[in-house]
């Protein structure tokens, strides 16, 4: 708190802890995501909790600088009747009057102090948090989902890489054993220019689910990382909350 010498006047103030960055963990470093949320929901609760006492001392402050300054105001007839008959308990009751109606005015300055400098930051910071918190996790759910769609992906190609592979082994087996339709009367050299055709097909097919599924597992590897990162990141960022709450309360107290 700062204090303005002879003025009465009371400032608070809190950082604006909601901007600060939040410190980058070493690489490779894990970050207990469910620990963190935990713990960001508990200083969260603490913020609001702050907030709402704060709020409730303003409403205090503002009441009584409210009836005092009513009381001022109403006792100034009377005092001036007063005045006539008891010039000196006059003067003591107008100087109680006036030590009152300045009382109210500190008081209506503390309470605007409080609620400027702690009560709005503190409401502040927690929209803030949350605000973050809601958009980090939903681009953490989009890539959760997408990871689980190329899992899917990766399955149905590492599925049909098999059942080439198996297509292929059964070609090749039939081609070594010189198996052929029973009324296959066709020449050998047709018949054979037909199985290696046919051959080069289902290499060709081996192939490029090979390729696809190396890709799909490349792509489902890519989107892991990337949604461990988004959740590193958040685990990160609400770790952070409590240093960002405790700098902005120091922040209101230092002077």
């Amino acid at each position: 708190a700062r204090r303005g010498v002879g003025s009465g006047l009371v400032r608070f103030e809190m950082a604006p802890a909601a901007t600060v960055a939040a410190p980058a963990a070493p690489r490779g470093a894990k970050v207990d995501f469910a620990s963190a949320e935990r713990h960001a929901s508990a200083k969260l609760q603490t913020c609001r909790r702050l907030a709402a006492a704060t709020s409730a001392v303003v409403d205090a402050l503002s009441s009584a600088a409210s009836v005092l300054q009513h009381a001022s105001e109403a006792q100034g007839p009377e005092l001036q009747e007063f005045a006539d008959e008891e010039p000196m308990l006059a003067d003591a009751a107008r100087g109680m009057v006036e030590a009152c109606s300045g009382v109210a005015g500190t008081l209506i300055n503390l309470a605007v102090a409080l609620s400027g400098g702690v009560e709005q930051p503190l409401r502040r910071l927690e929209r803030a948090v949350a605000a973050d918190r809601l958009r980090r996790l939903g681009e953490l759910d989009e890539l959760r989902h997408r990871a689980q769609a190329c899992t899917i992906a990766v399955t149905e190609s590492l599925r049909q890489k098999d059942r080439a592979a198996a297509a292929l082994k059964a070609a090749l087996a039939k081609r070594d054993v010189g198996v052929s339709g029973f009324f296959d009367f066709r020449p050998q050299a047709e018949r054979e220019r037909e199985a290696d055709e046919h051959l080069k097909q289902l290499m060709a097919a081996q192939t490029q689910s090979v390729e696809d599924f190396d890709e799909r597992q490349e792509q489902a590897m890519l989107v892991n990382n990337c949604a461990q990162v988004a959740a590193e990141s958040l685990a990160r960022a609400l770790s952070f909350v409590d240093v960002a709450l405790r700098r902005g309360v120091h922040a209101s107290h230092r002077g």
